[in-house]
């Protein structure tokens, strides 16, 4: 027994020890001293009362362990039946060591009696022997009783017969304080204040039913206690009012149904765990909802179920093993005290400031979950895991330190959040910290350092964190090397600001060694005016300058490879930009965004630089915010493009915008598609930029280019400095330029205007016409390529150099505004529809010396202010629809040479009225001087021997048809008109006209003549005769003063005069004289 406790408990006490007894046959009674005994054989002695005179003890009564009788020793075994009953005057009561045995109703009305010790070597207690449950005589006023320590049970008994019966030891009422020292069966009185369990006990049983009891204490001990129960007992201690519980000891209790020892005590107030007990049973303090203060020993090492569950009136938990405590498993926020407590103690101070001790390697579950007084945490690196709920509901945790070292991971979810409501606002990252359950304890975060061991931040990990501030860092090397996720895992895309070494970082320098800038690295940092990046860089990720709206000067050194999408997305104060020659792919979002830059430079290489696209299914142009334009929305003002450029997508490209004031296209380009488009600035066509030059630069090799390459680049002027070609693979060519070109200088390296090179160059709106109006050469132009100025309708001139070998198809066709054009003579070849439909040509001069051949088809088509023209003399085929619709041609001289007039050649000429077709002509084609209605005379020469159906169909103003070749030439029922065929006079040579009255066609005239050959064909006075005599014109019958006016071919008059015999050069006139009009051919 604990000797330090009992003696203030019982100061006047005296301890005793006896012996063993055991069942014989009385021989004798009597006093002795003051006691009363019976004597065996078997030589042990009873305390008994006296048969004759009844118990009268008073007093103090000291029992010794052995007595004298006749000589003989006893040992004092028992103490007989109702001894001390009614012994009113009793105060004291002093049993030996070596009792064995108290008999029933022992210390009924003693009510003197205050305190008894129950010897160790006692093993039975007779029934009431401490109560009176007669209340007749009274229950004893022992208030402490102490069973001394023995590892011998104590149990009570009675006897019914002859049957011997086992109970519980009955307490008295006024019993207040009981040490028990072995194991026994006790039921306790109503008025037990104060418990003490020994040591020694390891197995306690009974019912308890005190209302009073306040205090127990259980004493350490190595070997575990015991508790049990009896029938339908519902536990040790259930139902006292304890206030104070010292627990030294560990127990062991069946808790399956959730009774436990001390469950439901709503009186405990006070609780310590001793520093060896090592474990606190499943709902050990279930239902304590008056406990205010707990401690726990030094070396518990769990904490079970329900223990401290319901314990609403808890202040204060005391922790002596702060270690050990980190590794409390609580399975909920309710088990663990310090959910009610709110305030954790450790060796007796408040814990405002907490650092987890070194070797604690987990914070288990809900371990310091509702600790409201804690302000700030420290997780050293020995910790590797943090359970859920761990610091949940600590409201006043502000600040929160993962010091350097490995990955942590943390437990729990959304709803068991480690740090769930901590309003946690600076935080410091020395190591990688799992996002689960986490991100949303960041809510109220204003203030970030990040460690340098930080490999990465999963997504979405600081969402919550519209309050953060700042971002700290000490080192850029270990910053540059975290992984983002997403643009919300890094911090910066809510602060804004990065400080290093507590300074606010403006000028941002990437550290040499850095190979990369991951994506997202430095997203949303407001902050930088400047970023130098080392050399060795060859990668800058999506997203790693996004919104960096300060950023206003950017240095991409040499050996950068590749700009991910939106890698400077959103800087809006960016001023230049100059894409490296080794960078070798771009995202078109690059710098999407970037609304003041003005210059930018691609830099010579010979490598090509790829604009890419991110892909993403389902999602157009209009609404991918992932693509749009490379410099979508920037005020570009100068442009340098040095290199080959291609588009990984069509339908994006390079933004051009309304500011742009210069291009130029580098020498190294060798290839530019159609990769300039609008941005999303331009409203309506006026938007477009106004670009006072477009420069290709000069280079002897040529540049390939692809329709409407510089087509969303307007330019006011243009510069070519080096051929153009069109792409091979171009299914639809077009100009690469845009139509409202003002002016074109083509440098002394073109010698070739590439086909369609300026086609379409013009538009006429709201605000005037607007195209390509002059074009300067600065070297010498070999060939003009197809279609190269089609549609250029405000083209006024183009001085064609004498170099010109050959003008492709449709060169100038629809140039309206040209009125001349020269020819050269080097000019072999001139392509079909050359001046088709350039209504406002007025005059084509073709050089002395021209060695061209034919006129291809529609070459002059719709030239409706053609007058006339000379061909030259090299020239042998008209081709199909030459002149159609020439409606302004007045006459026309076919060299001699021509053997050919293609189909519809002159069809509508309207005003030509004088036609000569030279003496080669051999075909006529179909329609070719169909409703050429001014047309008076015609004069097929010799050689002519076919001419087309609708050849001169409506030619109504024919009067005279010569046709020189005595054999009728092919024709047919159409060739002419009806009304030529009654009104006109065919004349053929001498001899003929009966084979022409036999021919298709011709026998439809109705008047017919022959002729010599040199004869004139008359229209007017038959009096008059106008023939050739073979060296002059002669007039004759017209009178000596009458005027006559001769004209050539071309309708230019040749002679006017009086003259009756005119000298004239060899070829076909018309004759004026006195009213008449003659067509000769001399």
């Amino acid at each position: 027994m604990n000797r330090i406790f009992l003696k203030p408990l019982l100061a006047a006490v005296l301890l005793f020890s006896v012996g063993t007894a055991s069942a014989a046959t009385a021989i004798g009674e009597d006093w002795v001293g003051d006691v009363y005994y019976w004597f065996y054989d078997d030589g042990h002695a009873v305390v008994e009362s006296d048969s004759y005179s009844g118990p009268d003890y008073s007093g103090r009564v000291v029992i010794p362990a052995t007595v004298t009788y006749n000589g003989t020793t006893y040992n004092v075994t028992e103490i007989g039946d109702y001894v001390f009953r009614d012994c009113i005057s009793l105060t004291e009561v002093v049993l030996p060591e070596g009792l064995k045995k108290i008999g029933k109703q022992q210390f009924w009305g003693c009510t003197a009696l205050k305190a008894i010790i129950i010897p160790g070597t006692v093993t039975e207690i007779g029934r009431d022997a401490f109560n009176d449950n007669t209340n007749y005589f009274g229950d004893p006023a022992i208030e402490t009783i102490i069973f001394e320590d023995s590892t011998e049970p104590l149990t009570g008994y009675f006897i019914a017969g002859d049957t011997y019966f086992s109970e519980p030891i009955q307490l008295g009422e006024k019993v207040k304080t009981v040490y028990l020292g072995r194991n026994t069966v006790t039921s306790y009185g109503e008025n037990v204040e104060s418990l003490v369990i020994s040591d020694i006990v390891t197995e306690l049983k009974g019912i308890f039913s005190s209302k009073a009891l306040k205090e127990v204490t259980i004493e350490y001990s190595s070997t575990p206690l015991a508790l049990g129960r009896i029938g339908d007992d519902k536990g040790f201690f259930v139902n006292f009012p304890i206030e104070s519980l010292n627990l030294d000891r560990q127990l062991e209790y069946d808790g399956s149904d959730g009774i436990t020892p001390f469950a439901g005590m709503e009186k405990l107030t006070s609780v310590v765990i001793g520093d060896n007990v090592t474990s606190l049973g499943d709902g050990l303090f279930n239902g304590c909802a008056g406990m205010q203060s707990v401690v726990i020993g030094s070396r518990v090492e769990s904490i079970g179920k329900d223990a401290f569950l319901g314990c609403t009136g808890l202040q204060r938990v005391d922790v002596k093993n702060l270690s050990a405590w980190c590794g409390y498993n609580f399975s909920e926020e309710e088990q663990n005290p310090l959910y009610y407590a709110k305030n954790l103690y450790v060796d007796g101070n408040l814990v405002t400031d907490l650092t987890v001790p070194s070797g604690v390697r987990a914070v288990s579950d809900y371990t310091f979950c509702g600790c409201d007084k804690i302000v700030s945490v420290t997780i050293p690196s020995n910790v590797l895991s943090i359970g859920e709920g761990a610091f949940s509901e600590c409201t006043a945790l502000k600040n929160l330190t993962f010091e350097d070292g490995g990955e942590l991971t943390l437990g729990g979810n959304n709803y068991h959040r480690p740090f769930g409501g901590a309003p946690i606002e600076t935080l410091y990252l020395g190591r990688n910290v799992g996002k689960q359950s986490f991100a949303d304890d960041l809510a109220s975060l204003k203030k970030l350092t990040v460690g340098n061991n930080i490999s990465g931040f999963e997504e979405k990990y600081f969402e919550k964190c519209n309050g953060l501030r700042e971002v700290h860092v000490s080192d850029l090397s270990a910053w540059c090397k975290i992984n983002f996720e997403d643009s919300q895992s890094n911090p910066l895309s809510k602060a804004h600001n990065m400080y290093i070494d507590g300074s606010l970082l403006t000028s941002l320098v990437i550290p040499s060694g850095i190979s990369e800038i991951k994506p997202y690295a430095f997203y949303g940092g407001e902050c930088f005016s400047s970023v130098s990046l080392p050399t060795g860089i060859t990668d800058i990720g999506k997203y790693a300058f996004y919104d960096c709206s300060g950023l206003a000067s950017l240095d991409l050194p040499a050996g950068i490879s590749a700009l991910d999408r939106h890698a400077f997305d959103g800087c809006s104060e960016l001023e230049s930009v100059t894409i490296p020659s080794s960078a070798k792919s771009i995202y078109l979002s690059a710098f999407a965004r970037c609304y003041d830059i003005s210059q930018v430079t691609f830099e010579d290489s010979m490598e090509e630089l790829v604009v890419k696209c991110y892909y993403r299914i389902g999602v157009d142009r209009y609404n991918d915010t992932d693509n749009g334009d490379l410099f979508e929305n920037s005020a570009i003002k100068t442009m340098y493009v040095g290199r080959n450029i291609t588009l990984e997508k069509p339908g994006y490209g390079i933004a051009v915008s309304n500011y742009l004031g210069s291009m130029t296209v580098g020498g190294m380009a060798t290839s530019m598609g159609k990769i300039f488009y609008r941005g999303s600035n331009y409203d309506t066509d006026s938007d477009m930029p106004d670009l006072s030059e477009l420069r290709i630069e000069d280079s002897d090799e040529p540049l390939q280019v692809s329709p409407g390459a510089f087509s969303n680049v307007s330019s006011d002027r243009l510069y070519v400095g080096r051929n153009l070609e069109m792409e091979t693979e171009t299914a639809t060519p077009s100009s690469p330029f845009y139509d409202e070109l003002n002016f074109a200088e083509l440098g002394a390296n073109v010698t070739e205007i590439m086909p369609y090179m300026f086609a379409g160059c013009y538009v006429e709106d709201v605000y005037g016409i607007h195209g390509l109006s002059d074009v300067a050469i600065d070297g010498n132009i070999e060939s003009i390529g197809e279609a190269a100025f089609e549609g250029c309708a405000n083209l006024k001139r183009f001085d064609v150099q004498e170099s010109v070998v050959s003008i492709g198809d449709n060169a100038f066709s629809d140039c309206t505004a040209l009125t001349y054009f020269d020819i050269p003579a080097a000019t072999a070849s001139i392509g079909a529809s050359v001046f088709e439909g350039c209504e406002g040509l007025t005059s084509i001069r073709f050089e002395s010396g021209s060695e061209l051949s034919d006129i291809a088809d529609r070459t002059f088509y719709g030239c409706t202010g053609l007058l006339s023209m000379s061909l030259p003399e090299s020239v042998v085929g008209i081709g199909e629809s030459a002149f159609y619709g020439c409606t302004g041609l007045l006459s026309m001289n076919l060299p001699e040479n021509v053997t050919t007039v293609g189909k519809s050649a002159f069809y509508g000429c309207s005003g030509l009225a004088m036609m000569s077709l030279g003496e080669s002509l051999e075909t006529v084609g179909e329609s070719a001087f169909q409703d050429c209605s001014a047309l008076a005379d015609l004069h097929l020469p010799q050689t002519a021997n076919s001419v087309g159906n609708w050849a001169f169909y409506g030619c109504l103003s024919l009067r005279t048809v010569r046709v020189d070749n005595p054999e009728p030439p092919v024709a047919y029922a159409n060739t002419f008109s009806v009304d030529t065929y009654l009104n006109a006079t065919l004349s053929v040579p001498s001899g003929s006209q009966e084979a022409y009255n036999m021919a298709e066609c011709w026998y439809n005239f109705r008047n017919k003549e022959e002729f010599p050959f040199g004869s004139v064909g008359t229209i007017g006075d038959d009096a008059l005769n106008v023939y050739f005599d073979g060296s002059e014109l002669i007039v004759d019958g017209a009178g000596d003063d009458a005027v006559v006016d001769v004209y050539n071919i071309a309708g230019q008059r040749v002679y006017s005069g009086t003259a009756t015999s005119i000298a004239l050069d060899r070829g076909l006139y018309i004759v004026r004289v006195a009213g008449s009009t003659f067509k000769v051919a001399l």
